[in-house]
């Protein structure tokens, strides 16, 4: 007997019912194959709703957040493997592009045990889906593929085409941890592309989650603006974003004090200036390896600040001088400002090694970050401090934060209404 294929094979069925009850037929049939589907597509729908709102209470945390790392990946019989291989990676420096004529060093990749890390791939792991996720600024690729194995589907772009290439490679390093049934390379791409200008392919899929670790405090304001615009634009409604970024705390307040100035003036970004970096190193402590630093950071005018591209340290005299400057060892003399206001007493007039560098920098406490991104549109969830050396974030507004907080963690939602 052939199989039934349509509704035309049913005809013995309408000599036997007669046409009148067989449209009858037909028609509660139909009634109840729909009622079937809206049902099954309401619980479908109640259920992500209900895996989302258990995933999102992650991020209402108001105590001190520490995750481990075997929260983030999946059970299975790899899982012991995957947590050593993830956490064998250490903290690397990102260089420019060779192929640029540059070999200055372009920040760090930090590796998946950072707390950001842990937050944002904890968060997929615990949805019931594999979500798509775009990582702005990806270095060397250590999150991307951290989220691969934590359930996602990555997108990663940077600026920098060395880290793009390593990206490529540590990203592909993870094949052997994936069930066969997947196949690695329609899970993710890389881009050689910038945060402020992400390509076309790229943008062409909107994300679920969208992440940038460590990107924003390179952003001149405009840049942030455009970042933040085409962020908005690449998650989907109801979307999570996490952000990673420098605050303005150090050891000696001169950050700090620069910060508070240009917020008491009302600035949007007051933690963005040009950051002169200095040091001494005396000769006669040279092997002890004693340094004298200042930081005496200046709020550019608008022609300047467009000299400064994201990421690049100037050395030598700003801002036209990519040269670093040494003494070489003969006595000459500093001024207070270029060593941010520090007098040496007594050490002028030995012989040291002056070394100074410059860099834009955007700087944010969380009030202003969480300012910033609701004007970009985006509703803040929550926010927390931390540092890359520990394993906790610490909520906000933590009225007894203890540590240095040397970077600020938010977590947005695209909301629609």
């Amino acid at each position: 007997m052939k199989p039934i294929t349509s509704i035309r094979r049913l005809r013995p069925f309408e000599e036997i019912l007669g046409l009148e009850n067989f449209a009858v037929f037909k028609k509660v049939l139909k009634q109840r194959v729909f009622l079937f589907l809206a049902v099954f597509t309401l619980l479908s729908a109640e259920t992500l709703a209900h895996a989302m709102e258990e995933a999102l209470e992650l991020f209402g945390a108001t105590k001190p957040l520490t995750l481990a790392l075997a929260e983030t990946i999946p059970e299975g019989p790899q899982k012991a493997d995957i947590c050593a291989f993830l956490n064998s990676a250490t903290m690397t420096m990102v260089r420019t592009d060779a192929e640029a004529g540059v070999t200055k060093e372009n920040g760090f990749s930090y590796p998946t045990m950072t707390p950001w890390c842990l937050l944002a791939a904890k968060y997929i792991q615990s949805l019931e889906r594999r979500p798509d996720l775009g990582d702005w600024g990806c270095g060397h690729g250590f999150f991307a593929r951290h989220a691969l194995l934590s359930g996602a589907n990555p997108y990663a772009l940077d600026s920098n085409l060395a880290a793009v290439r390593e990206a490529k490679k540590n990203i592909w390093a993870v094949k052997q941890y994936l069930p066969k049934d997947l196949k690695l390379k329609n899970l993710y791409k890389v881009f050689h592309h910038s945060v402020t200008d992400p390509g076309a392919e790229f943008m062409a899929r909107q994300n679920d989650i969208n992440v940038a670790f460590n990107v924003l405090h390179y952003l001149r304001p405009m840049d942030v603006d455009l970042f933040l615009t085409k962020l908005y634009e690449n998650t989907k409604d109801n979307g999570i974003v996490i952000l990673s970024c420098d605050t303005p705390r150090d050891l000696d307040g001169l950050r700090q004090d620069f910060y508070e100035a240009n917020k008491a003036k009302g600035l949007q970004y007051p933690g963005y200036g040009v950051y002169n970096i200095s040091s001494l190193t005396f000769l006669d402590s040279k092997e002890k390896g004693l340094v004298i630093r200042g930081v005496s950071p200046i709020t550019p005018e608008e022609e300047t600040s467009r000299k400064f591209k994201m990421g690049v340290t100037y050395e030598g005299l700003y801002p036209s001088s990519l040269e670093p400057s040494y003494d070489n060892g003969q006595t000459i003399t500093v001024n207070k400002k270029c060593l941010g206001g520090h007098l040496l007493a007594g050490a002028l007039e030995q012989p040291y090694f002056y070394h100074t560098v410059h860099q834009a920098r955007n700087n944010f406490h969380y009030p202003e970050l969480k300012k910033v991104l609701e004007l970009a549109k985006f509703t803040v969830l929550n926010g927390w401090y931390t540092d890359h050396m520990l394993d906790t974030l610490y909520p906000f507004d933590t009225k007894d934060f203890n540590i240095l907080g040397s970077k600020v963690v938010v977590v947005a939602q695209k909301q629609i209404h």
